[in-house]
């Protein structure tokens, strides 16, 4: 490569790492979906989300499978994540820029420059999904592809580095083979539509069909599924879905519109050896079957267009391939398409920007407050190991490592093919309240990781609407110990009332944790130990109505404590008045000859 193409290089890639450094808060609350499937798997649990059958609630199985290869040796999970997010960023940067960069220097800053300058890219690099791996094995199949363009006749070996980067690829989303339909179309049509074409497209789409039936033969037997269970919540072709899905697609191409009058360049000059426009006969197939894809499966929730990271691949690509071709012709206007190329590319940043793409991304922030939440249940109920229910599937299973049900079903077979809601949130319309109920949850999260009185989502909806939904669960108030914010998090999740959290019937004795008075008054936070208590100071009060086993209890007497117990039907009104600072952890009952009775409910554990 040549000093001024090195150059170019290095300052794309300095344009890409600034851009990233601005979006380094952000992680979607699905990446930590795939990092629980690492743990598990790490800690020998299997690739597994939680107990019991095997779901495969991922989409990435490479993605997966490359962080528990950096996870094992020791280092944390998620810094495994971003050194992997990282690399493959800049890898998938490197794979376009520098074999144009031996034609031009101007060619390799342009294409460099228009990954670096899109939001989809920056925000996705730091995100914690798979979309760099993404970028990096399409990067790296177009720069063998378009290395065998100039070749006078492609053999077999031509390819093949390009369909090993493409059986990578289908291993990374199982959405892959689109692209490789599309490439393999693509490189028919550009090298030349003969028979040594035929046999060279062939080899280029069966090597990755060998890799996507092997996954596939691997997922039925270990999932005995012939797609991953997420397919079954995000793939549901509707006429809704389709109008959403080209909305979502208009407004990526609009925000990246600079870009696709870059990539038009692509028209006006071959790179040198090549057939003319052979690498728009390449990379048109593969543009079109996947923006087909976007509007079929309804677009996508997340911010910055996470979808359209492969498309700013392949149109920065075209982009560079177009300013090598016409600096081939005239070369003294490389230069000036560079200049043109970098306040378009600038324009088209400042464009995204103003859609308040940070914004939505910081809207997310509540992902660490789900870190917080779940690291908090974690060290708290570690003995007891309830059954946590979320809609949000990501953080907080994966900061507490508790047995969890996964309320939308992503990782949930039976929630996955369950009915969504007409017209609801794409990915997070499924649902099944009476499923939920059945599987008796120690804990429920409404409305996200700080929980909530009201609900959100279908399960949530329909628990909700039960009759003995409040019957069974109160909501309480519990607090974090901050470990990656400042302040604790207040959360209100609902706790069943007679489940692992409940009180314990022990040697004749009644042990009342005293996390559940804190239903009508009080916050329990986590002492240093992390079990969570009472912390009281002199006038203070917490009260919970608990279900306590049938029989005459004794009211506790407590130095520093005026309590009070008053029968409620079906449970016992517990209320607590600090009289002077006091810790509190339990409250203990013990049998009374002559007392009130309740005469209701089992014993709670």
């Amino acid at each position: 490569m040549r000093t001024t193409s090195f150059m170019a290089l290095v300052a794309s890639l300095v344009l890409l790492v600034v851009h990233v450094s601005v979006f380094w808060f952000y992680v979607a609350d699905d990446a930590f979906i795939s990092l629980r499937y690492v743990d598990r798997v790490l800690s020998g649990q299997g690739l597994t989300w939680t107990d019991g059958p095997a779901v495969e609630g991922y989409s990435n199985l490479l993605w997966v499978m490359l962080t528990a290869l950096i996870g094992v040796t020791g280092i944390d999970l998620f810094l495994a994540l971003r050194i992997l997010s990282v690399s493959c960023g800049i890898g998938a940067l490197c794979f376009v820029c520098v074999p144009l960069g031996r034609h031009s220097a101007s060619a390799s800053w342009v294409a460099g420059a228009a990954i670096a300058a899109s939001t989809s890219v920056a925000l996705w690099i730091p995100g914690g999904l798979e979309q760099p791996l993404v970028a990096l094995c399409l990067a790296a199949a177009l720069a063998v592809l378009g290395k065998g363009l100039s070749e006078p006749e492609p053999t077999a070996r031509t390819v093949l580095p390009a369909a090993l980067a493409l059986s990578a690829l289908c291993w990374t989303r199982p959405d892959s083979p689109i692209l490789v339909a599309g490439l393999t179309l693509g490189w028919f049509l550009a090298s030349g539509q003969t028979w040594a074409s035929l046999r060279t497209a062939g080899v280029l789409c069966a090597i990755p069909a060998l890799a996507t039936l092997l996954q596939v033969a691997g997922r039925l037997a270990y999932y005995d599924d012939w797609v991953p269970n997420t397919a079954h919540v995000k793939v549901r072709p509707s006429a809704f879905h389709t109008d959403m899905g080209a909305i979502w697609t208009y407004q990526a191409l609009e925000s990246h519109g600079p870009l696709l009058l870059l990539a038009l360049t692509a028209f006006g000059g071959p790179v040198m050896g090549e057939r003319p426009r052979s690498r728009v006969r390449l990379a048109l197939p593969v543009l079109g079957a996947w923006l087909a894809w976007t509007v079929s499966m309804g677009g996508d929730v997340f911010p910055a267009y996470r979808h359209f990271v492969p498309m700013v691949v392949v149109l920065a690509w075209l982009a560079g391939s177009g300013v090598a071709g016409l600096s081939r012709q005239r070369p003294g206007l490389g230069p000036l398409l560079a200049l043109v190329a970098s306040g378009l590319l600038g324009w088209m940043t400042a464009g995204q920007w103003s859609r308040a793409v940070e914004q939505q991304a910081r809207n997310e922030g509540w992902v660490v407050d789900a870190l917080e939440v779940g690291a908090t249940l974690g060290s708290a109920f570690l003995p007891e190991q309830p059954l946590v229910a979320v809609s949000q599937a990501g953080a907080i299973p994966y900061a507490s490592r508790l047995p969890s049900l996964d309320m939308i079903g992503l990782n949930d077979r039976h929630i996955g093919r369950s009915e969504s809601v007409e017209g609801g949130w794409l990915g997070h319309d499924t649902g099944d309240g009476d499923y939920v109920f059945a599987k008796r949850p120690d804990i429920i999260f409404f409305r996200g990781p700080r929980g909530n009185e009201r609900p959100s989502f279908k399960s949530e909806k329909e628990l909700a609407e039960r009759r003995d939904f409040a019957e069974t669960y109160a909501l309480l108030r519990w607090q974090t110990r901050p470990h990656h914010v400042d302040e604790p998090v207040e959360m209100q999740p609902w706790v069943r009332r007679s489940g692992a959290l409940g009180p314990l019937l022990e040697d004749g004795r009644v042990k009342v944790p005293a996390w559940l008075l804190t239903e009508h008054a009080g916050t329990a936070i986590p002492r240093t130990d992390g079990r969570l208590v009472l912390v009281l100071d002199t006038g203070d009060r917490a009260s919970g109505s608990v279900v306590l086993p049938s029989g005459a209890w004794m009211a506790p007497e407590m130095d520093g404590l005026t309590i009070e117990v008053v029968p409620e039907d079906r449970r016992w009104r517990i209320d607590v008045l600090a009289t002077q600072p006091i810790e509190l952890a339990e409250l203990v009952f013990s049998p009374a000859r002559i007392g009130p009775s309740s005469g209701h409910g089992p014993a709670s554990r």
